[in-house]
């Protein structure tokens, strides 16, 4: 018997900034190997300036779109743009998320414990 399928290993994920539409880069290992380093440097970091600087080159690398337009985000918008990619490519919670809470609740077939 032979089986045919096919499996998409990268599904491109894009971001609107300023009305413009980018795609993330392509997650391949010289990319990881980048945000590793981007994240050691973020926790080197002596202050929010550091690491805010770390986190503009971050996005640099990681969003296929011009430096200046990177560059012409402000603080609040670069970091809400990390909190949103961390969330969606590497499927980290949000700082300050609430715990889903089917997420640890009972599964099918347990009993719960009445009071």
């Amino acid at each position: 018997m032979i089986v045919n399928f096919t499996v998409t290993l990268y599904k491109p994920v894009e971001v609107t900034l300023e009305g413009q539409v980018f795609k993330l880069r392509k997650l391949n290992r010289a990319l990881f190997r980048k945000l590793a380093e981007f994240e050691k440097m973020e926790r080197a970091a002596k202050d929010n300036f550091e690491t805010v600087e770390v986190v503009y080159e971050e996005m640099k690398a990681f969003i296929d779109a011009p430096a200046d337009v990177i560059d012409d985000l402000d603080d609040r918008q670069l970091m809400e743009l990390k909190d949103i990619i961390d969330q969606v490519v590497f499927k980290k919670k949000a700082p300050g998320a609430a715990e889903d809470p089917e997420k640890n609740g009972p599964k099918p077939g347990e009993e719960t414990a009445v009071s």
